[in-house]
């Protein structure tokens, strides 16, 4: 697995799910904005698992949620693991810490997919079935989170 940053992301994921490029929901002025691309991008992805009959047999939706769990599962570093934590306990960070957390790439995915992903019991299901370990537990998490 490559090292995966913030910086690198978009490019990654292209690279995983080259199809991206010939579906509507790619605009190559996106490329230098990851928040914008992933935003765009789960937008798409929504409405596909919603039209397709099965959502898991799709080569678009497959690699997105394969490339998740990649990023996901990926192992930690002590920063991530001490932030992950401190998240878990509602701790409040300095902006400086903020800042740094804005650029972790499971933050960006998180906010961009998995906070999509509650909309609908569809992509829910697709989410639950396909995600797995720690990505499966943070998409858990995020669904927690909306439903207070």
């Amino acid at each position: 697995m490559s090292n995966i940053t913030f910086q690198n992301i978009v490019n990654i994921f292209l690279d995983r799910v080259p199809e991206l490029k010939k579906t509507e929901s790619f605009d190559e002025k996106d490329l230098e904005l990851p928040h914008v691309f992933f935003g765009n991008f789960a937008n798409f992805l929504l409405k596909r698992i919603e039209k397709t009959q099965n959502p898991a047999q799709d080569e678009i939706i497959r690699k997105t949620f394969s490339f998740l769990n990649e990023v996901f599962n990926a192992p930690k570093t002590e920063w991530q693991k001490q932030i992950t934590a401190r998240i878990r306990s509602n701790d409040k960070f300095s902006r400086e810490e903020m800042e740094k957390i804005s650029l972790e790439p499971t933050n960006l995915l998180g906010i961009e997919f998995f906070e999509s992903f509650v909309s609908s019991k569809k992509t829910i299901d697709v989410a639950q079935k396909l995600l797995k370990d720690d990505a499966l537990e943070s998409f858990e998490e995020t669904m927690q989170y909306f439903k207070k």
